[in-house]
Protein backbone atom coordinates (compact mmCIF):
# COMPACT_ATOMS: atom_id res chain seq x y z
CA UNK A 1 0.00 0.00 0.00
CA UNK A 2 1.25 3.57 -0.97
CA UNK A 3 0.89 6.51 1.88
CA UNK A 4 -0.28 9.63 0.91
CA UNK A 5 3.20 11.02 1.02
CA UNK A 6 4.36 8.38 -1.67
CA UNK A 7 5.63 5.99 1.10
CA UNK A 8 5.75 1.97 1.19
CA UNK A 9 2.85 1.32 4.21
CA UNK A 10 3.39 -1.98 6.03
CA UNK A 11 1.45 -4.70 5.47
CA UNK A 12 0.44 -5.03 9.00
CA UNK A 13 -2.90 -2.83 9.70
CA UNK A 14 -1.32 -3.09 13.29
CA UNK A 15 2.38 -2.08 13.07
CA UNK A 16 2.96 1.21 14.85
CA UNK A 17 3.62 3.41 11.67
CA UNK A 18 0.09 1.86 10.15
CA UNK A 19 -1.18 3.27 13.16
CA UNK A 20 0.10 6.62 13.42
CA UNK A 21 -0.86 7.47 10.01
CA UNK A 22 -4.45 6.49 10.64
CA UNK A 23 -4.33 8.87 13.36
CA UNK A 24 -5.79 12.20 12.04
CA UNK A 25 -3.37 15.01 13.18
CA UNK A 26 -4.73 17.16 16.29
CA UNK A 27 -6.33 20.45 15.48
CA UNK A 28 -4.68 23.68 16.23
CA UNK A 29 -6.70 26.34 17.72
CA UNK A 30 -6.10 29.79 17.30
CA UNK A 31 -6.68 32.35 20.06
CA UNK A 32 -9.35 34.83 19.22
CA UNK A 33 -7.93 38.60 18.79
CA UNK A 34 -10.32 41.50 19.39
CA UNK A 35 -10.03 44.09 16.91
CA UNK A 36 -13.08 46.42 18.41
CA UNK A 37 -14.79 47.25 21.37
CA UNK A 38 -17.88 49.27 21.32
CA UNK A 39 -20.45 49.86 24.02
CA UNK A 40 -19.15 47.11 26.38
CA UNK A 41 -19.52 44.60 23.59
CA UNK A 42 -15.91 43.14 21.52
CA UNK A 43 -15.28 42.01 18.07
CA UNK A 44 -13.42 39.15 17.95
CA UNK A 45 -11.80 37.07 14.57
CA UNK A 46 -9.85 34.02 14.30
CA UNK A 47 -6.29 34.22 12.60
CA UNK A 48 -7.13 31.49 10.35
CA UNK A 49 -10.44 33.03 9.00
CA UNK A 50 -9.19 36.40 7.99
CA UNK A 51 -8.04 37.24 4.33
CA UNK A 52 -5.07 36.06 3.52
CA UNK A 53 -2.75 32.40 2.59
CA UNK A 54 -1.97 31.94 6.18
CA UNK A 55 -2.79 32.27 9.69
CA UNK A 56 0.45 35.16 10.02
CA UNK A 57 -0.82 37.27 7.29
CA UNK A 58 -4.32 37.10 9.10
CA UNK A 59 -3.17 37.92 12.47
CA UNK A 60 -0.69 40.72 10.94
CA UNK A 61 -3.84 42.25 9.59
CA UNK A 62 -5.59 42.13 12.94
CA UNK A 63 -3.25 43.84 14.21
CA UNK A 64 -3.39 46.73 11.87
CA UNK A 65 -6.90 46.79 12.04
CA UNK A 66 -6.65 47.23 15.71
CA UNK A 67 -3.89 50.07 15.13
CA UNK A 68 -6.24 51.86 13.14
CA UNK A 69 -9.64 51.57 15.55
CA UNK A 70 -7.05 52.57 18.23
CA UNK A 71 -5.80 55.55 16.24
CA UNK A 72 -9.69 56.94 15.50
CA UNK A 73 -10.53 56.50 18.99
CA UNK A 74 -7.82 58.76 20.16
CA UNK A 75 -8.94 60.77 17.46
CA UNK A 76 -12.64 60.54 18.77
CA UNK A 77 -11.24 61.38 22.78
CA UNK A 78 -9.01 63.90 22.00
CA UNK A 79 -12.22 66.00 19.97
CA UNK A 80 -14.51 65.23 23.36
CA UNK A 81 -11.61 66.91 25.05
CA UNK A 82 -12.18 69.82 22.93
CA UNK A 83 -15.72 69.60 23.06
CA UNK A 84 -15.83 69.56 26.66
CA UNK A 85 -13.49 72.67 27.23
CA UNK A 86 -15.53 74.57 24.87
CA UNK A 87 -18.69 74.35 27.08
CA UNK A 88 -16.89 74.58 29.86
CA UNK A 89 -16.04 78.09 28.44
CA UNK A 90 -19.66 78.89 27.13
CA UNK A 91 -21.24 78.48 31.13
CA UNK A 92 -18.04 79.75 32.46
CA UNK A 93 -17.98 83.03 30.71
CA UNK A 94 -21.99 83.90 31.51
CA UNK A 95 -21.37 82.71 35.17
CA UNK A 96 -18.33 85.14 35.55
CA UNK A 97 -20.61 88.49 34.26
CA UNK A 98 -22.72 87.46 36.57
CA UNK A 99 -20.78 87.76 39.19
CA UNK A 100 -19.34 91.21 38.64
CA UNK A 101 -22.33 92.24 37.87
CA UNK A 102 -23.39 91.17 41.00
CA UNK A 103 -20.43 92.73 42.78
CA UNK A 104 -20.83 96.00 41.14
CA UNK A 105 -24.56 96.25 42.10
CA UNK A 106 -24.20 95.53 45.95
CA UNK A 107 -20.79 96.85 46.56
CA UNK A 108 -22.57 98.90 49.28
CA UNK A 109 -24.38 96.94 51.03
CA UNK A 110 -20.94 94.35 50.80
CA UNK A 111 -18.72 97.21 52.13
CA UNK A 112 -21.89 97.58 55.17
CA UNK A 113 -21.45 93.84 55.84
CA UNK A 114 -18.10 94.02 56.07
CA UNK A 115 -17.87 96.98 58.51
CA UNK A 116 -20.82 95.89 60.68
CA UNK A 117 -18.46 91.85 60.62
CA UNK A 118 -15.33 94.14 61.78
CA UNK A 119 -17.53 95.58 64.51
CA UNK A 120 -18.81 92.83 65.74
CA UNK A 121 -15.40 90.76 65.97
CA UNK A 122 -13.33 93.82 67.63
CA UNK A 123 -16.89 93.87 70.17
CA UNK A 124 -16.36 90.33 71.12
CA UNK A 125 -12.12 90.66 71.41
CA UNK A 126 -12.87 94.04 73.76
CA UNK A 127 -15.36 91.37 76.09
CA UNK A 128 -13.59 88.50 75.99
CA UNK A 129 -10.29 90.83 77.23
CA UNK A 130 -12.72 92.20 79.75
CA UNK A 131 -14.08 88.84 81.21
CA UNK A 132 -10.02 87.42 81.09
CA UNK A 133 -9.20 90.93 82.64
CA UNK A 134 -12.05 90.65 85.78
CA UNK A 135 -11.50 87.05 86.63
CA UNK A 136 -7.47 88.19 86.59
CA UNK A 137 -8.47 90.73 89.38
CA UNK A 138 -10.61 88.55 91.45
CA UNK A 139 -8.22 85.79 91.82
CA UNK A 140 -5.49 88.42 92.40
CA UNK A 141 -7.93 89.49 95.33
CA UNK A 142 -8.54 86.38 96.70
CA UNK A 143 -5.14 85.74 97.34
CA UNK A 144 -3.80 88.79 98.22
CA UNK A 145 -2.48 88.29 101.68
CA UNK A 146 0.33 86.56 102.43
CA UNK A 147 -1.66 83.86 104.94
CA UNK A 148 -3.41 82.89 101.55
CA UNK A 149 -0.04 82.56 99.62
CA UNK A 150 1.45 80.19 102.26
CA UNK A 151 -1.04 77.99 101.23
CA UNK A 152 -0.10 77.48 98.00
CA UNK A 153 1.49 75.38 96.36
CA UNK A 154 4.41 75.95 93.97
CA UNK A 155 2.42 75.78 90.56
CA UNK A 156 -0.18 78.02 92.19
CA UNK A 157 2.20 80.32 93.33
CA UNK A 158 3.80 80.47 89.75
CA UNK A 159 0.43 81.32 88.02
CA UNK A 160 0.17 83.83 90.79
CA UNK A 161 3.50 85.60 89.88
CA UNK A 162 2.23 85.46 86.44
CA UNK A 163 -0.86 86.96 86.69
CA UNK A 164 0.52 89.87 88.56
CA UNK A 165 3.12 90.30 86.00
CA UNK A 166 0.22 90.78 83.44
CA UNK A 167 -1.87 93.57 85.74
CA UNK A 168 1.67 95.99 85.68
CA UNK A 169 1.44 95.75 82.01
CA UNK A 170 3.82 92.52 80.96
CA UNK A 171 3.20 91.07 77.78
CA UNK A 172 3.68 87.25 76.39
CA UNK A 173 3.79 86.77 80.17
CA UNK A 174 3.86 82.43 80.02
CA UNK A 175 4.41 79.75 82.99
CA UNK A 176 7.08 77.41 81.70
CA UNK A 177 6.16 74.52 83.48
CA UNK A 178 9.32 72.34 82.69
CA UNK A 179 12.45 70.97 84.42
CA UNK A 180 15.86 71.21 82.92
CA UNK A 181 15.51 75.20 82.28
CA UNK A 182 18.02 76.66 85.32
CA UNK A 183 14.78 77.20 87.88
CA UNK A 184 12.95 79.83 85.17
CA UNK A 185 9.30 79.04 85.66
CA UNK A 186 7.68 82.64 84.36
CA UNK A 187 8.73 84.79 81.51
CA UNK A 188 7.32 88.20 80.14
CA UNK A 189 8.20 91.15 78.38
CA UNK A 190 8.05 94.66 80.26
CA UNK A 191 6.12 97.69 79.06
CA UNK A 192 9.73 98.92 78.53
CA UNK A 193 10.94 96.27 76.25
CA UNK A 194 12.73 94.23 78.73
CA UNK A 195 12.41 90.02 78.98
CA UNK A 196 11.99 89.14 82.05
CA UNK A 197 13.00 85.66 83.74
CA UNK A 198 11.50 85.15 86.98
CA UNK A 199 12.39 81.92 89.11
CA UNK A 200 9.56 81.25 92.10
CA UNK A 201 10.17 79.69 95.49
CA UNK A 202 7.10 79.48 97.18
CA UNK A 203 8.84 78.47 100.47
CA UNK A 204 8.81 78.70 104.37
CA UNK A 205 12.64 78.52 104.54
CA UNK A 206 15.01 81.23 103.04
CA UNK A 207 16.41 80.43 100.10
CA UNK A 208 20.11 80.58 100.14
CA UNK A 209 23.39 80.30 97.33
CA UNK A 210 22.43 77.46 95.40
CA UNK A 211 19.66 78.37 93.85
CA UNK A 212 20.75 82.21 92.82
CA UNK A 213 23.67 80.47 91.51
CA UNK A 214 21.30 78.02 89.19
CA UNK A 215 19.36 81.21 88.25
CA UNK A 216 22.12 82.98 87.38
CA UNK A 217 24.03 80.47 85.61
CA UNK A 218 20.38 80.26 83.46
CA UNK A 219 20.72 83.91 82.66
CA UNK A 220 24.20 83.04 81.23
CA UNK A 221 23.41 80.06 78.88
CA UNK A 222 19.53 79.35 78.33
CA UNK A 223 18.19 82.49 78.74
CA UNK A 224 20.60 85.34 77.73
CA UNK A 225 19.84 88.69 77.20
CA UNK A 226 16.77 88.39 80.31
CA UNK A 227 16.64 90.28 83.29
CA UNK A 228 16.11 87.83 86.13
CA UNK A 229 14.06 88.30 88.76
CA UNK A 230 13.89 85.89 91.63
CA UNK A 231 10.17 86.02 93.71
CA UNK A 232 10.38 83.61 97.37
CA UNK A 233 7.15 83.60 99.65
CA UNK A 234 9.91 83.89 102.79
CA UNK A 235 13.05 85.01 102.56
CA UNK A 236 17.31 84.83 101.54
CA UNK A 237 20.65 83.97 103.33
CA UNK A 238 22.94 86.83 103.72
CA UNK A 239 24.71 84.70 101.14
CA UNK A 240 22.78 84.46 98.58
CA UNK A 241 22.04 88.24 99.21
CA UNK A 242 25.40 89.01 98.82
CA UNK A 243 25.75 86.59 95.56
CA UNK A 244 22.49 87.89 94.06
CA UNK A 245 23.21 91.82 94.70
CA UNK A 246 26.80 91.51 93.47
CA UNK A 247 25.62 89.79 90.39
CA UNK A 248 22.87 92.74 90.00
CA UNK A 249 19.60 90.47 90.05
CA UNK A 250 16.41 91.73 91.65
CA UNK A 251 15.14 89.77 94.49
CA UNK A 252 12.02 90.42 96.12
CA UNK A 253 11.32 88.87 99.32
CA UNK A 254 8.44 87.89 101.47
CA UNK A 255 7.50 91.91 102.29
CA UNK A 256 8.14 92.67 98.82
CA UNK A 257 5.59 90.33 97.74
CA UNK A 258 3.29 91.17 100.12
CA UNK A 259 3.03 95.22 99.04
CA UNK A 260 3.12 93.61 95.29
CA UNK A 261 0.53 91.51 95.66
CA UNK A 262 -1.50 94.69 97.35
CA UNK A 263 -1.14 96.65 94.35
CA UNK A 264 2.37 98.09 94.20
CA UNK A 265 3.63 98.08 90.65
CA UNK A 266 6.47 95.10 90.00
CA UNK A 267 9.21 98.80 88.22
CA UNK A 268 8.12 100.65 91.82
CA UNK A 269 9.72 97.58 93.78
CA UNK A 270 12.82 96.94 91.51
CA UNK A 271 13.42 100.76 91.56
CA UNK A 272 16.36 102.03 94.16
CA UNK A 273 14.77 103.91 97.14
CA UNK A 274 15.16 108.03 97.13
CA UNK A 275 17.95 108.04 99.17
CA UNK A 276 19.82 105.49 97.63
CA UNK A 277 19.18 107.35 94.24
CA UNK A 278 20.34 110.30 95.62
CA UNK A 279 24.06 109.47 97.59
CA UNK A 280 24.48 107.81 93.74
Amino acid sequence: MINADHTLAPADPWHPRAVRASVPAPRRWRARVPILSVAGFRLFVWPSRCRGAGGSQGLREVQMARRRTARRVGRRSGGDGVMWALVVLVVAVPLMNAMVGFVRASAGWLLVSTLVAAVVAVGVALLLARRARRRRDHFLQANARLETIDQMNGEQFEHLVAALLRRDGFRKVRVTGRAGDGGVDVVGVAPDGRVFAVQCKRWSSNVGSPHVRNLLGALAHAYSGHTGLLVTSSGYTSAALREGQGAGLAMLDRRDLAEWALGIPLPDLLSPPASERMSA
